[in-house]
Parts: C-alpha cells; sequence; structure tokens
C-alpha cells in the first residue's frame, strides 16, 4: 500500500527499561575507564555497538566516564526502542518463512496421515510449520516424508 512502516526493536527484551539503566549505571561504576566500544561488549553484537553508539551520538573511543548525560540517556532509549523506517523488501520469491498450510490438528503426528482423508499424506511445507532457516526446513521435509512413505506402504 506504499504506506510509511516504522519498526521499533529492543535489544534486550528480557530487561526493563529501569533494569536496563540500572545495570549500565552500575557497569559505569565498575568500568569508568572503558572506551564506549568496549564498554558495550559483550552485552551487545560488535555490529550492533557501532549502529547504537552512532545513534546515540557517542564516538567509540570516547570513555565511558566522558559521555555526556544526554548521550546516555539516548544510548538506554535506542537500546530499547531502536525505531528504523522500513525502506522496502524483497519479492515473495526471495521470502525465507512463509505462514500457512495444512493446520497439524489435521493430521496424525505419527503418521503424516490427513484425519479426514485416508491414505492422504501431507509432509514438509505444506504444513503450517515454521523453522529457523539454516535447513531445518528441509529436515522437517526429510523427516516428515520419511514417516508418511513409511505408513503408506504399509497401507496404516
Amino acid at each position: 500500500k506504499k504506506q510509511s512502516v516504522i519498526a521499533e526493536l529492543n535489544f534486550l527484551p528480557n530487561m526493563s527499561d529501569d533494569e536496563f539503566e540500572a545495570f549500565l549505571l552500575k557497569r559505569i561504576q565498575m568500568q569508568r575507564y572503558k572506551t564506549a566500544e568496549e564498554f558495550l561488549t559483550g552485552v551487545f553484537n560488535k555490529k550492533l555497538i557501532g549502529l547504537l553508539l552512532k545513534a546515540s551520538r557517542i564516538d567509540t573511543d570516547t570513555t565511558i566516564s566522558d559521555i555526556t548525560e544526554e548521550q546516555f540517556k539516548k544510548l538506554l532509549y535506542v537500546s530499547k526502542h531502536f525505531r528504523i523506517e522500513i525502506q522496502d523488501t524483497n519479492g515473495f520469491e526471495q521470502a525465507q518463512v512463509c505462514a500457512g498450510g495444512v493446520s497439524t490438528s489435521e493430521i496424525n503426528p505419527h503418521t503424516m496421515e490427513s484425519i479426514y482423508t485416508n491414505a492422504l499424506y501431507v509432509t514438509g511445507e505444506l504444513l503450517d510449520i515454521d523453522g529457523m532457516c539454516g535447513g531445518y526446513n528441509l529436515q522437517w521435509a526429510w523427516s516428515t516424508g520419511y514417516i508418511a512413505g513409511k505408513h503408506a506402504v504399509k497401507g496404516n
């Protein structure tokens, strides 16, 4: 629809804003001599550190004790509420995960046979299963195909 789309990312979803602030303040007390980049190492991925510092207007080489209160507040905010405008997407042919398919509640998980139609076996990406990238969908296809094939030959 060509509408503006803004994504807000929380890079530490298991910490509240207040918990994260307390965490960083305690860390500053113990590591005042470190550069901003060193200070955030172990909290965030190195590539993400550069992005967060840039968004907070903090040089990577700035000693953490030398950042201003305004920079500190900005760092807190962008770490928990990083906003970015989505400018474009790849086409459907580049999709890594496409949701949808036959519900697993309609399949016997021991045989992969439809609970509605005898001798109809549903496997792999025909099922409404979304997996992580990295071969999981292939493994799912092979495993469910094996189960279905084994039971189809037996005739149940």
